[in-house]
């Protein structure tokens, strides 16, 4: 098992973000040489400028081929992108999931996940990425006790058979519901390498409990369903975790008060070290009965 996850570790370190911006630019810059799709983009700057001339359209489509690095950023924590759909004209739907694709691909070819996708399909079409490090900074010590938020149906599974790393789409329902069928089916919100979320600060773990259950009321409402599910808070006693455990830095909370008491590790958590927090006992046995009178 420990072998498994340092050979898995060694396979999924990061590349520098510097070097990611570059080798995403040369992959994108290749997508859009290919013949049909760099038809596209001068057949799209002719109907644009309205000039007859082939090598204004050339010079112009040469040119746009800076958004293809320009618009990929390094900031302090994540890598951000974003692609001007425009280029394409009409094409742009059908190019728009070739280029969802080759990031996926790039980022997770060198170590990287994609932590958040926004689509727009409108008269400003544009792909927006953030990028996340598969591997942030090495916590070496965490508190004991620590905390994981879940929907309270998960719970019975959970202590059965352990927390399992996941991946994440965090699709909220609203998402779905606003699918247009004319438009791809790219992947909107949160899609993390598989990981699993702890904190030490139970302040933070209830805020998260409000903040997931406001969520789901609100999606329940926008779609009319009236159902959304509880959270419930599950505790983590590190001391029977595996051995090996690792957790890392959380980096999203690094700007806020929260900073240091957020992190995630790729170990599973295994059932002997999880339990119902003491205070949310009541509340998962209330949702317990309610979900019995409900089969009744």
């Amino acid at each position: 098992m420990i072998r498994e996850v340092l050979l898995s570790e060694r396979r999924m370190q990061p590349i520098a973000a510097e070097h990611l911006v570059k080798r995403m630019g040369d992959e994108m810059e290749k997508l859009f040489r290919q013949p049909d799709i760099w038809q596209h983009i001068l057949d799209h700057n002719k109907t644009f400028i309205g000039n007859p001339d082939p090598e204004v359209w050339t010079e112009l489509a040469e040119n746009s081929m800076e958004y293809v690095h320009k618009d990929w950023k390094v900031g302090p924590k994540y890598v951000n992108g974003r692609i001007d759909l425009r280029l394409f004209g009409k094409h742009a739907k059908s190019i728009s999931v070739k280029i969802d694709a080759l990031v996926r691909d790039v980022a997770k070819r060198y170590g990287w996940s994609v932590i958040s996708a926004k689509h727009r399909f409108d008269w400003n079409s544009e792909l927006r990425y953030s990028l996340e490090g598969n591997y942030s900074k090495l916590k070496p010590r965490v508190n004991r006790i620590l905390y994981h938020t879940t929907p309270s149906w998960n719970v019975e599974k959970i202590l059965r058979r352990g927390l399992l790393p996941k991946k994440a789409s965090h699709e909220t329902q609203q998402h779905e519901w606003e699918k247009d069928e004319d438009e791809p089916d790219l992947k909107q919100g949160r899609q993390y390498s598989p990981r699993v979320y702890l904190t030490s600060s139970k302040q933070l773990a209830n805020s998260l409990v409000l903040s997931f259950q406001n969520a789901a009321m609100e999606d329940a409402m926008s779609t009319g369903s009236g159902n959304f599910d509880p959270y419930t808070l599950l505790q983590i006693d590190v001391s029977k975790t595996l051995p090996g455990t690792k957790f890392y830095m959380d980096d999203e909370f690094e700007d806020n008060s929260y900073r240091g008491m957020s992190f995630w590790t790729y170990s599973r958590i295994p059932a002997r070290a999880i339990s119902i927090d003491s205070q949310d006992e009541i509340s998962y046995k209330n949702y317990l009965d309610a979900m019995d009178e409900d089969d009744f």
